[in-house]
Formats: structure tokens, C-alpha cells, sequence
């Protein structure tokens, strides 16, 4: 009789058979809000927690005997555009034999505590992203409004890392650039003369504190 050979890979596909239902045990067992969803183009299954929290878990293809547990930050702040690039999500492995209630206890000791602290961090991180695009998007509107000039550019960007920029042209005698940072701030280019420097200059004075 010959026993067929399994790869990794194909024990983890045989093994991801009863993740629908692990991954549904995990959630129960993470309390009440705790709820498991899929999507039918990937592997892995969401957990949603009732705060935001959003861990994914997932059969370890190169290892098919240990469930990983991944976490994400919510899409909003993403959406905010906040640098969240010095943040890490912590992820932990959990052996497959020892079952979902274990999991999940493991999911509540290892991961979640550093998890949250990262959430609110980032959260803090969003909520002051879009303070400043929105003191960014202020100024520009004024700015645009006292120069007589139009930004240049798809309209502002929904990114409050990125900057508005304006161009006024000096009746043909050169061009100053105007640009709006994040959080308000103003840079200032220009190749014209001081009387075009000043005109300028005169017009943002103008801009509300």
C-alpha cells in the first residue's frame, strides 16, 4: 500500500476546510460583537470586533499544524490619511490541535492589549489628519480667493499629507507658486519682481490667523 506524500501546501488547503467554523468559534468565544466574515477571493477569514478591532486568521500555509492571527487597522484611518507607517499591528501564532477556545484566550492574552493601544494611537493619529486638512483646505480657499487665482490640480487633494498649490502669473513677467502644507503653512516661490513679491504678500496678510 502506498501513502500518498502531502505537501505543506496541500495540508493547509485540508486543513482550511474547517476554518469557516473555527474562525465562527473564535469570534463567539471573543465575546459579545465578536463576529467572523469572509471574503470569497481570499483565504483568510475577518474577526470584527465591536470597537473596530479587525484581525484576520488564517491557516499558515508553510507550517499547516498552526493558525496565524494578524491585525489590521481599520480603513477609515487609512481613509484619513494619517502616517501610520511607524505603527506595527502585532500578529501571533497559535497551535491548530489546541482548539478554538484556546485560540481565542490566546487572542485575548498575546495580541489584543498591544492591539488596542495601537488603535487608539492611530486613531489619535487620524483624528488629527483630518484637523489638518481641514485647516489646510481653509487657507487654501481663502488664499485662492484673495490672489484671484485658481489651484492647479485635480481639486484638493483628499490626502492631508499632500499639499494645494496655486500659480499666479505676473503679467507676463514671471510667476509665483503658492503652496498650502498640511496644518495651514505656507511656502512661497516666486521669479518675479519685489513688486509681485509684495502684491503676494499683501493678499495672504490677509488670510485669518
Amino acid at each position: 500500500m502506498t501513502t500518498k506524500f502531502m505537501s505543506n501546501f496541500e495540508l493547509a488547503e485540508e486543513a482550511r476546510k474547517g476554518l469557516p467554523e473555527l474562525a465562527a468559534t473564535v469570534a463567539r468565544e471573543l465575546g459579545e460583537g465578536w463576529q467572523a466574515t469572509h471574503d470569497e477571493h481570499t483565504r483568510w477569514f475577518d474577526l470584527k470586533g465591536p470597537d473596530g478591532e479587525w484581525l484576520m486568521i488564517n491557516i499558515d500555509s508553510h507550517a499547516p499544524e498552526r493558525v496565524d492571527i494578524d491585525s489590521r487597522l481599520p480603513r477609515e484611518i487609512h481613509a484619513s490619511g494619517a502616517d501610520t507607517h511607524g505603527l506595527r499591528t502585532p500578529e501571533i501564532s497559535v497551535a491548530l490541535r489546541r482548539g478554538a477556545v484556546t485560540i481565542a484566550k490566546e487572542i485575548n492574552r498575546r495580541l489584543l492589549p498591544d492591539y488596542r493601544d495601537i488603535l487608539l494611537t492611530a486613531r489619535k493619529l487620524a483624528t488629527n489628519a483630518l484637523r489638518d486638512r481641514a485647516e489646510r483646505d481653509d487657507v487654501a480657499r481663502t488664499a485662492a480667493e484673495l490672489l484671484g487665482v485658481q489651484r492647479f490640480g485635480a481639486g484638493e487633494p483628499s490626502n492631508p499629507l499632500h499639499s494645494v498649490y496655486f500659480r499666479r502669473h505676473h503679467q507676463g513677467r514671471g510667476m509665483t507658486s503658492v503652496e498650502i502644507r498640511p496644518g495651514g503653512y505656507v511656502r512661497i516661490e516666486t521669479n518675479g519682481d519685489i513688486e509681485d513679491m509684495r502684491d503676494v504678500l499683501a493678499a495672504l496678510g490677509k488670510v485669518p490667523a
